[in-house]
C-alpha cells in the first residue's frame, strides 16, 4: 500500500518539473528558436523569430526575423483589476502557437 501513494508523489514531481517555463536548456550543441507575437494595431499583428545557434556553450549565430500576420480581434474578458464584480474589457486574441520538429 505505501507503493501507490510514493507512485502519485513521484508523479506529481515529474509534472512539477516539466511544467516550468524557465528550466535551464542544454546549450552545448543546440538550436534554441524563440517564437513571440505583438500586436501592431486592428488588423496586424507581428511574429518575430528568434534562432540561436549554440557550439560547445557559445552562441555562434543568431537569426531574428519578423513577419506581419493578420489579427484575431479583440475577445471580451473579466477584469481582474476591476474591484466591481462582473466587469469586462477588450484585449487581442492570442495566437496558439504549434511547433513539428522533424
Amino acid at each position: 500500500m505505501i507503493r501507490i501513494p510514493l507512485l502519485l508523489l513521484i508523479a506529481f514531481a515529474v509534472c512539477a518539473c516539466n511544467s516550468n517555463k524557465d528550466r535551464m536548456i542544454s546549450k552545448k550543441n543546440s538550436v534554441e528558436i524563440i517564437l513571440e507575437t505583438k500586436h501592431l494595431n486592428q488588423e496586424s499583428d507581428l511574429l518575430i523569430t528568434r534562432r540561436n545557434v549554440y557550439i560547445n556553450e557559445n552562441m555562434v549565430q543568431n537569426y531574428v526575423s519578423m513577419d506581419t500576420i493578420p489579427a484575431l480581434g479583440n475577445v471580451k474578458v473579466e477584469d481582474q483589476t476591476s474591484r466591481i464584480p462582473n466587469q469586462y474589457i477588450e484585449v487581442p486574441k492570442e495566437y496558439e502557437i504549434y511547433v513539428t520538429i522533424k
